[in-house]
C-alpha cells in the first residue's frame, strides 16, 4: 500500500509539474505576444496628411508664407498649432516638438525606439550623403502630421465652418529664400523676425501670443541634453547673436540685410540647378566628384548658405546639432524639399543610385553603400516597423501635399512657374523667347557658315543675339569639410572691398557668401571628406560691363578683368578672418559655359561643356593651380 502511495503522489507531482509548464509556457506566449504587441504599437506612422484631398484626389499644396498669410483662418491655426506643439506636452513626449527637432541632432538620444548603431552616436541626420534631400522628406512629414492633428483640435474651438474647412486643406508653408520681393519689402518676411510677439484672432477676441516664427523657448532648458557652450545657457532659440554670453539676443535686422544683400547668388543657384544639374548624383549632395567642374553645386550646398546668414555669430541655425530648434529651420527645408520636388518634375527619369557616403551618423557608418532601399531611420511608414526609404518617398503626392509649381501636371508648366517666379535671376534679360528676327538669324546663320568654310568658327564666348547665346561664368568652391573647427565662410567678391571683416557680407561687391555648413568640433576628424559649392558671377559681370569695366565678348579681357579683380575671403562663423592658406584642401576656381538661351517662357536654357580656367586662380591662396585635381 504504501509503495501505491508513493507511486500515486510522484504521479500527482508529475502532473502538477507538467501543468505549470504547460501553464507557463502560455503565459510566457501570453506575455511574448503582449510585448510584441506593444512593440508594434510604439513605432510612430509617419503615413503623411491624407485628409483635405480635392474631388479628383489631388493634395493641398504647401504654400509659401506670405501666400499662407492672406489666409486668416489657416494663419491663425498655424501660428496657435505652432503655440501648443511648442509647449502643450513634455519634452520627453516622442512627439513633442523638442524631441522631433532633437532627431536632426542634439539631445543625441534614441527616437520610436530605433537604436543606434554599435560604437555609432550623434544626430541620425545624413549630411554630405545621397539620402540628404530624401530623408528630410518623412522628416517634414513627420512635423506636418503632428502639426496637422494639432490644427485640427485647435479649430474646434472656433465652432467655424471656415475654420474646419481651413483645417483640413491646411499643409505647413515655406519659405522662398530665391524669389524677388516687391520694392520697400524684405527677402526674409517681418513675421518671421520682426517681433516676438504677435496679434492673433482666437475665439474670444484678437490676442496678444508669443510669436512662434521669432524664438523656441526651452521649457525647461537641460544644460545634459544641450552640453556644448553657448547652447547650454541660452533659453531661446538665436539668430545672428549679438554675444556668446548667457544674456544674448538675436540681431535679426542683421540677418535680413545679410540675407537681401546674397539673395541674387543664391536665386540664381537655385535655377543653375535646376536648369544644368540633369542627374541626382550631383544634385543631391556636397560631396567633391573628381573631374566634376561643371556640377560643383548642389541642393545640399544651397540649403547650407541660408543655415550660415541665418546662423552668423555662432546662432543656433549654424550647427547642424541645434539648427532644428529654430522655427526658421522649417520653413527653410520645406523650401529645400520644394526645389527638390520641382528637380524632380523636371528630371524624372534620374534618381538615387548606390553610392558610398564619407560621413557617419547614429545608425549609418562611414563608408556604407546606400541606395533607394536604404532606411531612413528613424522614421518608420507603419505600426509593424517598416522603415521609409527614398524609393517610397519619390512621389511627394503619396505623403500628402504638393508645391504650386507642380499643379499643372507638366514639365512645360513647372519651367513656366519657375521662370515667372526667378526671371530675374535665370537670365530673364538674357533670353530672345523666340522672339530674335528671322532675316537676323539667317545672315548670322549665312555668316558663321563662311566662317567654318575657312576652318574658323565662332569664338566659345561670342555673344550675339542673333544666336541666343551667352556665356556663363562661375566661381568654384572646393574645401574639406571639417577645415576648420565650426561653421565657416567662404566669401567671393569682384572688385574692391572693405578692410572692415563686419561689412564683407554687405559689401556692394560682394558677389556671394558660401557656407560650409558643419557641426560642432570632433578633433578625431582627418579632413577627409571634401565639399564643393559655387558662386554665380555673371549677373555681376554684367553690371560691370554696363559700367564700362569689362567687354563680355571678349573672353581674354573677361579672365584678364577676373584675374585682377575676383576675391576670395574665409571667415568663421563669428566672421574672424582666416588665412587662406591655412584652409585645408581650399580651392577656388572659375568655370565657363556657353548656353544657348530659352525660346519660350514654358522652356530652360541649354547649358554646354564647362571649361575650366586655372589662368585666374593659378599661384593664388587657396586658388586651383595648373595641375590640380579638377
Amino acid at each position: 500500500m504504501s509503495l501505491i502511495r508513493s507511486l500515486r503522489f510522484c504521479f500527482h507531482l508529475i502532473c502538477i509539474f507538467l501543468l505549470t509548464g504547460v501553464c507557463d509556457a502560455v503565459v510566457g506566449d501570453v506575455h511574448q505576444s503582449n510585448r510584441a504587441s506593444i512593440r508594434k504599437r510604439a513605432f510612430y506612422a509617419i503615413t503623411g496628411v491624407q485628409s483635405g484631398r480635392g474631388g479628383n484626389g489631388a493634395p493641398p499644396p504647401r504654400l509659401e508664407i506670405r501666400k499662407l498669410r492672406q489666409n486668416n483662418a489657416q494663419w491663425n491655426l498655424y501660428l496657435l498649432a505652432l503655440n501648443e506643439f511648442y509647449y502643450n506636452q513634455q519634452e520627453s513626449a516622442k512627439t513633442s516638438y523638442y524631441q522631433v527637432a532633437g532627431i536632426h541632432g542634439r539631445p543625441f538620444v534614441t527616437w520610436d525606439n530605433v537604436q543606434f548603431g554599435n560604437g555609432l552616436g550623434g544626430g541620425y541626420c545624413p549630411h554630405s550623403s545621397t539620402i540628404f534631400p530624401t530623408w528630410h522628406r518623412p522628416y517634414l512629414a513627420l512635423y506636418e502630421q503632428i502639426l496637422y492633428d494639432i490644427v485640427q483640435t485647435v479649430a474646434k474651438t472656433f465652432n467655424s465652418a471656415e475654420y474646419t474647412q481651413a483645417a483640413q486643406t491646411f499643409r505647413i508653408p515655406y519659405w522662398d529664400w530665391a524669389a524677388d520681393v516687391p520694392a520697400g519689402k524684405h527677402v526674409l518676411p517681418d513675421t518671421i523676425s520682426g517681433s516676438p510677439f504677435i496679434q492673433l484672432q482666437v475665439p474670444t477676441g484678437n490676442k496678444v501670443i508669443n510669436n512662434p516664427l521669432f524664438r523656441y523657448h526651452f521649457k525647461p532648458l537641460n544644460p545634459n541634453d544641450l552640453p556644448d557652450a553657448p547652447f547650454n545657457t541660452w533659453q531661446y532659440t538665436l539668430r545672428y547673436p549679438d554675444s556668446q554670453t548667457k544674456n544674448a539676443q538675436s540681431q535679426n535686422s542683421l540677418v535680413v540685410d545679410q540675407v537681401d544683400q546674397s539673395q541674387d547668388s543664391y536665386s540664381q543657384r537655385f535655377m543653375i540647378l535646376l536648369e544644368a544639374y540633369p542627374l541626382y548624383k550631383n544634385f543631391s549632395n556636397k560631396a567633391w566628384i573628381p573631374d566634376s567642374s561643371g556640377t560643383y553645386d548642389s541642393l545640399e550646398s544651397l540649403h547650407d548658405q541660408i543655415h550660415g546668414l541665418v546662423g552668423t555669430n555662432g546662432g543656433h541655425m549654424a550647427y547642424l546639432e541645434y539648427a532644428a530648434f529654430d522655427p526658421i529651420f522649417w520653413l527653410h527645408h520645406v523650401n529645400v524639399d520644394r526645389l527638390f520636388a520641382c528637380w524632380q518634375a523636371i528630371h524624372p527619369n534620374s534618381y538615387i543610385q548606390s553610392a558610398k557616403t564619407s560621413s557617419g551618423t547614429a545608425t549609418i557608418r562611414s563608408g556604407d553603400v546606400l541606395d533607394g532601399n536604404t532606411p531612413l531611420k528613424p522614421f518608420h511608414k507603419d505600426a509593424g516597423g517598416a522603415f521609409w526609404t527614398s524609393s517610397s518617398v519619390r512621389n511627394v503626392g503619396d505623403m500628402g501635399y504638393t508645391y504650386p509649381e507642380l499643379q499643372g501636371g507638366s514639365v512645360a508648366s513647372t519651367k513656366q512657374s519657375l521662370n515667372k517666379l526667378y526671371s530675374a535671376s535665370s537670365g530673364e534679360t538674357l533670353k530672345r523667347r523666340g522672339q530674335v528676327n528671322k532675316m537676323t538669324r539667317s545672315i548670322a546663320a549665312f555668316g558663321n557658315s563662311i566662317m567654318k568654310a575657312f576652318g574658323r568658327s565662332l569664338p566659345s564666348t561670342y555673344e550675339d543675339d542673333a544666336y541666343d547665346t551667352y556665356t556663363e561664368w562661375i566661381a568654384n568652391i572646393r574645401v574639406a569639410q571639417d577645415a576648420l573647427p565650426n561653421t565657416f565662410f567662404v566669401y567671393v567678391l569682384l572688385g574692391d572691398f572693405s578692410t572692415d571683416v563686419a561689412c564683407w557680407s554687405y559689401d556692394p561687391n560682394l558677389v556671394g557668401m558660401h557656407t560650409v555648413f558643419n557641426s560642432s568640433p570632433d578633433p578625431t576628424k582627418q579632413h577627409n571628406l571634401i565639399v564643393t559649392g559655387t558662386i554665380p558671377l555673371t549677373k555681376t559681370l554684367r553690371r560691370h560691363a554696363a559700367d564700362g569695366k569689362v567687354n563680355l565678348k571678349d573672353e581674354k579681357a573677361v579672365k584678364d578683368y577676373l584675374k585682377a579683380n575676383l576675391h576670395w575671403r574665409v571667415t568663421t562663423t563669428e566672421v574672424n578672418v582666416v588665412p587662406r592658406d591655412q584652409v585645408p584642401h581650399l580651392k577656388v576656381s572659375v568655370v565657363s559655359s556657353l548656353v544657348k538661351k530659352a525660346e519660350s517662357i514654358s522652356e530652360f536654357p541649354i547649358w554646354g561643356e564647362f571649361t575650366v580656367h586655372q589662368d585666374i586662380t593659378d599661384g593664388r591662396p587657396g586658388g586651383l593651380n595648373h595641375g590640380d585635381a579638377l
